[in-house]
This record gives C-alpha cells, sequence and structure tokens, in this order.
C-alpha cells in the first residue's frame, strides 16, 4: 500500500497501486512522477492515480534513486544493480556479493552507497558501476 498526502501529513489517502507484494521504496521526484519498488518496479505519472510495471529489470526491484524521469539505479536480489537511462529498460551495471541489496543512495550521478543485508556497505564513483566495500564504518545508515 502507498499512502500520499497533501496537506504535511495531517490526513492520507491511500493509491491503487495493482500490487499485493510488498514495496519497500517509494521516490516521487515532482507531484506527478513516481516510482514504487519491491517484486519489480512501477512507476506513475498522474500522481500514483495509475501505476505501470516497468519490465526487463534483472533484479527485483528492492530499493531505487531515481534521478531524473528516465534514469535510474535499482538494487536487488542477489547483489545485482541495475539501471535505466529510458525509463524502460533496465541493463545489468554491477554485482555486488550474493546477499540482497536493500538500500542505495547516491550524492550526484557518479557517486552512489549501496547496503545488503548483512549491513555491508559498498560505494562507486562510477554511477553504481565498479562497486567497492571499503571500510565504511562511519557512515551513517542509510535507510
Amino acid at each position: 500500500m502507498v499512502e500520499k498526502t497533501i496537506n504535511g501529513g495531517t490526513t492520507w489517502t491511500s493509491l491503487p497501486v495493482g500490487t499485493t507484494n510488498s514495496i519497500y521504496s517509494v521516490q516521487f521526484i515532482n507531484d506527478s512522477i513516481g516510482y514504487i519498488a519491491g517484486a519489480g518496479i512501477k512507476r506513475t505519472l498522474d500522481g500514483g492515480q495509475t501505476w505501470n510495471n516497468i519490465t526487463g529489470s534483472t533484479a527485483s526491484g528492492n530499493h531505487i534513486w531515481v534521478m531524473s524521469k528516465d534514469t535510474m539505479i535499482s538494487a536487488g536480489t542477489n547483489g545485482l544493480i541495475t539501471r535505466t537511462t529510458d525509463g524502460t529498460s533496465f541493463v545489468l551495471v554491477a554485482t555486488v556479493g550474493s546477499l540482497n541489496l536493500n538500500c542505495i543512495y547516491c550524492t550526484d550521478n557518479k557517486h552512489c552507497y549501496v547496503g545488503d543485508v548483512a549491513g555491508n556497505i559498498y560505494y562507486s564513483s562510477a554511477g553504481a558501476n565498479n562497486m567497492h566495500h571499503p571500510p565504511l564504518h562511519y557512515l551513517p545508515l542509510l535507510l
């Protein structure tokens, strides 16, 4: 279930996302365009009134980081990281270990951090390409 507020959280309205799967990530880039991720990725272009599957992702899309309407990185099962630059076709850009990835955060189009279910944090300065595992114990949790 996805809920939407337009008054700072005083009231909430359920959005018809069309799935009974768990949703792990919700991100809107403006009032109209938004994405949800869980067992796949869906996009809305009308503020959440309708949702369409984005197909072609090799990852389950546990978590997403949206950079623009068509550019997104997905962190998913088995350490797979995928990216789309057209909003519809995902390509595999990296594999980080074999554990499920449960968060991704990018500070810009090149610097990204990914966390897995064991608490490992990986970093890339190449836009999620070439992720590596430096000792990043000083980082805050990426929720």
